[in-house]
């Protein structure tokens, strides 16, 4: 339906709770998701979202969310200490060219000429800001938007999901696309809320992993303020401090997605989908946790049919 953008936010492994809460969407009202305005995605939704522009219903997500990551060549983790070893914890760069480029292609041409617009933001690590890729041209001369938009045509696509879900910590490296290098953006931006295309929509959905930004208040701060100033003294630490500082600056990223949905009050409907239970850690990549990340997606949006019956106007 044109008018409706689609926010989905990041999560790590956590974020198989977004994959398959759109994953449901998109069977129960397919026409209605197909025809959405915008998307955005940031971090680990990244991917999901592209899939769904390249492949539609028939899209690899439940395979890949619940199967295919639960490799030990992706995820290799046995105590914190690793953090400390030259082998990244996430193999991004097998995910992107194991898992999707060489198993689960994408459709590129189903990409850049879908009638819908998406948007993911990465990190430009060179030039020191968020950079926002679309597969939509904009002008930017006027200054308007809050990010730089580029336009992802011509560009390697599964690049862009490796710089995307380049975390610090996890992956701990950044990725050269051009003449830059790129991390993940999702601590600056979790959810890409303020792009070109919402305002212009009459109804939002917001899918997002749980809001730990209280509780893991005092782990972002160690992580963002104390942890890389540790690792550099033991040559550990393999990107600039500031990409490191993002975590501790987090929390107030987490909490601002309520205040950022209070400002987009005026729209006439706005619907937010998050988990109702604890979900896996994010070192637990075991099918077991990966499909109860992933059906628990379907569980929420079945809970919430009747208020997605109604946003839809069925």
């Amino acid at each position: 339906m044109r008018g409706i953008s689609l926010i989905c936010g990041d999560g790590a492994l956590r974020g198989g709770f977004i994959a398959g809460a759109v994953s449901r969407l998109l069977e129960l009202y397919p026409t209605e998701v197909k025809n959405i305005s915008n998307i955005s995605a940031s971090s680990a939704s990244v991917a999901g979202m592209l899939y769904l522009l390249s492949h539609g219903e028939k899209h690899p997500g439940k395979q890949i969310w619940t199967q295919a990551l639960s490799s030990s060549d992706f995820l290799r983790y046995s105590s914190p200490a690793d953090i400390l070893k030259k082998s990244p914890i996430y193999d991004v760069e097998y995910l992107t060219e194991k898992i999707f480029r060489r198993d689960n292609p994408l459709n590129i041409d189903s990409i850049l000429n879908s009638p819908t617009a998406y948007y993911f933001p990465i990190y430009n690590v060179t030039k020191r800001r968020v950079e926002v890729f679309s597969n939509k041209w904009y002008n930017e001369a006027d200054g308007s938007y809050p990010y730089s938009v580029k336009h992802i045509e011509g560009l390697d696509i599964y690049r862009l999901i490796q710089a995307s879900n380049a975390a610090p910590y996890i992956y701990d490296r950044a990725v050269r696309i051009g003449d830059c290098e790129y991390v993940d953006a999702g601590a600056w931006v979790p959810h890409l809320l303020n792009f070109p295309g919402v305002r212009g929509t009459k109804k939002i959905v917001v899918v997002s992993r749980p809001n730990d930004a209280t509780l893991g208040r005092l782990s972002y701060l160690i992580a963002g303020f104390v942890l890389p100033i540790l690792l550099g003294a033991i040559g550990a630490k393999r990107l600039p401090l500031e990409v490191y500082f993002q975590y501790g600056r987090k929390p107030n990223a987490l909490r601002n997605l309520a205040a950022e949905i209070q400002v987009l009050s005026t729209y006439d409907d706005i619907i937010v989908v998050r988990p109702n239970r604890k979900l896996g850690s994010t070192t637990d990549n075991t099918p077991r946790t990966l499909t109860a990340n992933f059906m628990h997606g379907y569980e929420v949006i079945d809970n919430m049919k009747p208020n997605f019956d109604h946003f839809f106007g069925r």
